[in-house]
């Protein structure tokens, strides 16, 4: 389905559960030394109510769909929902993102769910930092989850929100990741949502400036390396790719593809924007499955131009919740 710039929205990034188990200084850091946060009860959709929405979205026009959270594989019956996802006639790929915590624990489950990638969130490699991070000393389990995608053959990409004063220095060694490794690792600007409006991100282009200074100039790579708008470059003697995401600096508004729904049934059109279709409240509503489609297309079609997180002037109507209720 197209909006109403004709862009066409094709790409849903589904939260199935606000609930987390680190507690990362950007996203939540103030419920406690690693015990995340958790959903409300009775706030919460069932996985069968979230997947009737996605019906309706694949209908409307959506292909694509990313599993998020909070932490998605804390939610029982994660990695089934995917499988669902992906039987669903005219869904061409499905995939997960994930803090990579639990994925040694569970990869039985994720061998059999049929996921076309995985994005594992890491801001840090040194244990110490690490750990002031997240809240948790898991960067072995982390390592390992990694481990576990590249050797099975999965489309494995790596995230990492550099901060300033915080983990800038490691954004070498972390792109290393992918000089021997059929790994693509993306740095991806912070974006002044929630706990994020107290620190410094950093640009894409300085970013990149920090690593062509140790690696030389990265080729670029043209081509589809996934749903979102990350721009890649292949740096001299990597076997993987370092993508760019620009969020705030070089914002991307004009062929975004994504929509998101949280865990609560909240359609949102935009980050930056509080405003959301309830749609878990008409469908608790016993609202109709037509009143719905139409409910659907109409707020993608009114999808917004673009974000305003650089201007003061938008601040009443800019989001005030954080990632982990939204959906990352």
């Amino acid at each position: 389905m197209r909006d109403r710039l004709g862009r066409e929205i094709d790409y849903l990034r589904i939260s199935l559960t606000e609930s987390c188990n680190l507690n990362c200084l950007y996203c939540n850091p103030l419920r406690g030394q690693g015990t995340g946060c958790n959903d409300q009860e009775g706030e919460r959709l069932e996985l069968t109510e979230l997947f009737f929405l996605c019906t309706l979205f694949v209908r409307s026009g959506v292909r694509r769909f990313k599993i998020t959270g909070g932490e998605p594989l804390l939610r029982p019956g994660c990695l089934s929902f995917a499988a669902r996802l992906k039987s669903l006639e005219g869904v061409e790929e499905v995939t997960l993102t994930t803090n990579g915590v639990l994925l040694e624990e569970v990869w039985e489950e994720v061998k059999q769910s049929g996921l076309d990638g995985i994005n594992i969130s890491l801001d840090s490699l040194d244990h110490g930092r690490f750990r002031r991070l997240t809240g948790k000393d898991a960067l072995p389990k982390v390592l390992k989850g990694i481990d576990r995608c590249v050797n099975f053959g999965i489309r494995t990409k790596i995230n990492c929100v550099p901060i300033r004063g915080v983990n800038d220095g490691e954004i070498c060694k972390i792109a290393a990741l992918s000089r021997n490794q059929p790994i693509d690792v993306r740095f991806i600007e912070l974006m002044p949502i929630g706990f994020g409006k107290y620190y410094e991100g950093m640009s894409a282009a300085k970013v990149r400036s920090v690593l062509t200074t140790a690696y030389g100039v990265g080729e670029e790579i043209t081509g589809r390396r996934g749903n979102g708008p990350a721009v890649y470059c292949r740096f001299p003697g990597f076997r993987g790719c370092t993508g760019f995401i620009d969020a705030v600096h070089e914002k991307f508004c004009r062929s975004c593809n994504r929509i998101r729904l949280t865990s609560r049934g909240v359609l949102k059109t935009c980050l930056f924007y509080e405003e959301g279709l309830e749609l878990g409240r008409m469908l608790r509503e016993n609202r109709g499955e037509r009143e719905l489609l139409q409910a659907v297309e109409k707020a993608i079609f009114e999808k917004k131009e673009e974000h305003h997180f650089c201007s003061r002037e938008w601040e009443k109507e800019k989001e005030t919740k954080g990632m982990v209720k939204i959906g990352g």
